[in-house]
């Protein structure tokens, strides 16, 4: 035992370090801001069951095995002062040794706080109850904490501006570091103590297991993989040993090996942590993916794992349980609506097939509880990528894209007559292109790009030259690298199913070049409306959307996507980040001269806007 008495006197003296380090950050920190509170008795069960529907035969389920209470928002009751004298209670309770009294406190600071929202102290918060942890002889726990709050730090510095507040920055990666560290050197001291134990006596199988849980996640894979040797060795059937061995052979790329074992977990995980839980159904979620994207285990793994996020307090909005809510809600619009062989009815104002309205109900039960708990802001509004401090509606005022909502009515004749003529003379179908992602169920939609993803369409300098020296003087149409400028074509009777963008970070404004008799239809979120010739419908196609056209002749709209105008620079690029470095580099050359990036594409110097271009927003970069 001398050697586990070594261990946790060094963990005191980190204690003390730990100590110096939470006062000094806590300077830069003087006043709390943002986060929500829920009431006592509305609480998320733990309870996760089968997931979301317990036959994945059929696919007519979605709460089978599941129990919840709605939780409920008040952000007007935040007492930020009561907060602020936690926090101060927890940094004295951490300094002076009183671990119990300092887990009491961590824990109704999780309540308070049940999303980590804007409250900069919750990685401090998540520092200190990871050292009390360690003085209560729990590594195993206090690890999960260290990770989440390096993860929050990490996040905290990407959203600082370029340039401004360095020292802010430098902090947080002191502060990195600083937990980076104690992590290696608790991590390499469990590790020989383990090793110890195993050499002397029968083993500690719990300490064993924190020597496999911290060498894995300082990258140790092989002293990882020598303790799960020895724990299966000692009790073969360890379940935590067999979730870290699926772990691991995931981060190695043995996605079969990996989907084997933590399946078989799976099968056993009441038995595990709600932080191990944590990491079994985000990775199985993501493996079930990869094997079959619509299936029924991919959303049921994505159901589990976001029931299990919400349970743990407090939430984190920015990492896996905004991630598995909208992934659980599109996969299963995706896996809902596979049917062929639909045709749209008569009717003009309600969507075509009831499934389309059970599907999104469904769907919006899962928004509704990741909306109440803040992970994202409308139930309805599913992008992979959301981007959060800017507005949001399903038709946003056209007034927010003025400039560009008046540049296109204003040369709208011309816009029409180009566009008819290459539809008249069947040049235009000719190069359309069919829907590619299988969004349509009924009738045929096609699509001629003219600008995508920043890059200009060479057949369209032939075929519509006006039409695309009009949208380049758009600059934030030029340089939307996250979307394009297109010509829709839409047959009739045309069922395109509910489905959603890939972010918020552009707006969608459609331009009515054809609207025929039969009034065809656009819902987004809750709101259904139609087109009308020669003026233009903003819409966010981040929401869950759909389209029907029940008339008689072909729909044509001109869609042009812009940057959301509250975005400034920063926003932009770290919108870019999902994205390949040939985007990011892309975007960066139109910046920097987007004269030059349109002779790049071959566009002809006299289509090419003089400078400067329409604005719509005023970005400053």
């Amino acid at each position: 035992m001398k050697l586990k008495k070594m261990v946790y006197a060094s963990i005191r003296l980190n204690v003390v370090v730990a100590a110096l380090l939470i006062v000094s950050m806590a300077l830069l920190y003087p006043s709390v801001n943002g986060g929500i509170q829920t009431n006592a008795n509305e609480e998320v069960k733990q309870e996760v069951g089968d997931g979301y529907c317990s036959s994945l035969s059929n696919g007519q389920c979605l709460n089978d095995g599941i129990s919840y209470n709605e939780i409920t928002v008040d952000s007007d009751s935040i007492d930020e002062k009561h907060r602020q004298n936690l926090f101060e209670k927890a940094m004295k309770a951490t300094q002076t040794q009183n671990w119990q009294n300092a887990i009491s406190i961590f824990n109704e600071i999780y309540t308070i706080a049940r999303t980590h929202y804007e409250w900069k102290q919750m990685k401090m918060v998540h520092y200190m109850h990871g050292m009390t942890l360690l003085q209560l002889k729990q590594p195993s726990t206090a690890l999960h904490y260290f990770k989440s709050a390096m993860m929050l730090a990490e996040f905290e510095s990407n959203k600082i501006e370029d340039g401004d507040m360095n020292s802010k920055r430098e902090e947080l990666g002191m502060f990195m570091q600083q937990v980076s560290t104690i992590v290696m050197g608790i991590g390499k001291q469990v590790f020989l103590e383990a090793h110890q134990s195993i050499q002397t006596s029968s083993g500690d199988v719990d300490l064993i297991y924190a020597a496999v849980q911290y060498a894995h996640a300082v990258n140790k894979l092989e002293e990882a993989n020598e303790m799960i040797n020895a724990l299966q060795t000692i009790q073969p059937n360890h379940l935590g040993a067999m979730l870290e061995l699926g772990l691991i052979s995931n981060q190695q790329g043995q996605d079969t090996k990996a989907l084997d074992i933590l399946r078989q977990v799976s099968s056993r995980s009441n038995e595990l942590t709600i932080h191990e839980q944590s990491s079994l159904y985000h990775t199985l979620a993501a493996l079930e993916c990869k094997v079959e994207q619509i299936s029924h285990e991919c959303v049921n793994g994505w159901y589990k794992s976001f029931m299990t996020e919400i349970n743990m307090l407090p939430i984190n909005r920015d990492y896996i349980a905004t991630t598995a809510a909208v992934n659980v809600c599109n996969i299963k619009l995706k896996l809902l609506l596979k049917e062929d062989n639909i045709s749209a009815t008569s009717s003009s104002t309600s969507p075509p097939h009831k499934r389309y309205n059970e599907a999104v109900e469904q769907v919006a039960k899962i928004g509704h509880i990741a909306t109440n708990l803040h992970l994202i802001n409308h139930p309805l509004q599913l992008p992979q990528r959301l981007i959060r401090d800017i507005s949001f509606a399903p038709y946003p005022n056209k007034s927010i894209v003025s400039k560009a909502v008046q540049h296109l009515e204003t040369n709208f004749e011309i816009i029409q007559d180009e566009i008819m003529s290459a539809d008249k003379s069947s040049m235009l179908r000719k190069v359309a292109a069919l829907d590619h992602e299988g969004l349509h169920t009924a009738g045929e939609w096609k699509e001629f790009n003219i600008l995508a993803h920043g890059k200009v369409n060479i057949p369209a300098i032939q075929l519509l030259p006006k039409t695309l020296k009009i949208i380049l003087k758009l600059q934030d149409a030029t340089n939307m690298v996250l979307g394009g400028t297109k010509v829709s074509l839409m047959q009739p009777g045309t069922i395109v199913r509910p489905h959603t963008g890939q972010t918020n970070a552009r707006l969608r404004i459609h331009l009515g070049v054809a609207i025929p008799d039969g009034r065809p239809r656009i819902r987004v979120g809750n709101e259904t409306k139609s087109w009308i010739e020669g003026k233009c419908l903003v819409i966010d196609d981040s929401y869950v959307h759909e389209v029907w056209h029940p008339g008689t002749e072909r729909r044509i709209v001109l869609i042009v996507d812009v940057w959301h105008p509250e975005m400034n620079d920063r926003m932009r690029r770290d919108s870019l980040s999902v994205v390949s470095p040939q985007q990011q580099d892309l975007y960066q050359r139109y910046i920097s001269d987007t004269r030059a990036e349109l002779r790049r594409w071959g566009v002809p110097e006299d289509m090419i806007p003089q400078q400067p271009s329409i604005l719509i927003s005023e970005v400053v970069v």
